[in-house]
């Protein structure tokens, strides 16, 4: 009769042990799912931003190549039909920009790295799209002196150092979430 209940108790431990296993493996396959949707929601959120702020540089780029070429049809007279089709593609583009940029904005920072180069591209936006819409204001003005000495090369390579380190950061959190996703996937398997 006791070696009935040895065997009756190593059955049941051997039962009670693999519920526990089954359980673990459950956990862990549930800690990586949750790990791996949050990796997935923070680089989508990521991507977005970096989407948002890559259509606001083509705009801001578009409009001041519009600026550029209204400049020099003034400078070398031409009908002031071509030049007024230039600024309405220019003062649409700064619009376009302005939208583009609140998009960009209105998306929260994953960390807090994110939130002190959202500041200094705010800066530096603003900065362009003041230098850009000023350069406007002129040339519908016709003061081309005025026009020609605008500081917008400098503010461009400043927006675009700012959008460069933005860059860099989306792709290194991207690259840090999918080795945590990795991790989370064997720490599961």
């Amino acid at each position: 009769m006791l070696n009935r209940i040895r065997i009756s108790t190593t059955l049941f431990l051997i039962l009670i042990l693999c519920g526990v296993l089954q359980v673990g493996s459950n956990g862990l396959s549930f800690w990586a799912f949750r790990d791996g949707y949050q990796n997935l929601q923070e680089v989508e959120t990521s991507n977005q931003q970096r989407s948002a702020l890559a259509q606001t540089r083509a705009v801001l780029l578009q409009a001041s190549t519009a600026l550029n070429k209204a400049g020099t049809l003034t400078a070398l007279s031409y009908p002031p039909e071509d030049i007024k089709a230039l600024m309405v593609v220019a003062r649409s583009s700064l619009k376009q920009a302005d939208a583009q940029f609140k998009a960009f904005t209105a998306q929260e920072a994953v960390s807090e790295k994110e939130k002190a180069l959202k500041v200094a591209m705010k800066k530096t936006f603003d900065v362009w799209y003041g230098d850009l819409d000023h350069q406007a204001t002129w040339l519908e003005n016709n003061q081309l002196s005025d026009f020609l000495t605008a500081p917008v090369q400098a503010s461009q390579a400043a927006f675009d150092g700012s959008f460069n380190a933005w860059q860099q950061d989306i792709n290194q959190f991207v690259a840090r979430a999918g080795a945590d996703s990795r991790t989370s996937y064997r720490m599961s398997g």
